[in-house]
């Protein structure tokens, strides 16, 4: 009996270390996606691959991070560049 509980504990431990991992995470994501909209509201004609620089990140997260902005109705490719809506 004492396994079983010894296990509970260790899977709740885990559990926690993984939410707080997930968080971290998210809060990184999250990160990104403002610096990426802050650089386009002020450089809105800027190529993908000046936005990964500023970003930190691959020109494929790019696309990836404006795509997600799209679909959540914060910028919208205007053929001249990316607007930012909000």
């Amino acid at each position: 009996m004492v396994i079983v509980s010894s296990r509970a504990s260790n899977n709740g431990n885990l559990n926690a270390n993984l939410d707080r991992l997930q968080a971290g995470r998210q809060a990184k994501h999250d990160a990104r996606l403002d610096t990426l909209l802050t650089f386009y509201r002020d450089h809105p004609g800027a190529t993908v691959s000046d936005a990964g620089r500023m970003v930190g990140v691959s020109r494929q997260t790019v696309y990836t991070y404006l795509s997600e902005l799209e679909t959540a109705g914060r910028v919208r490719k205007n053929g001249n560049g990316v607007e930012v809506l909000q």
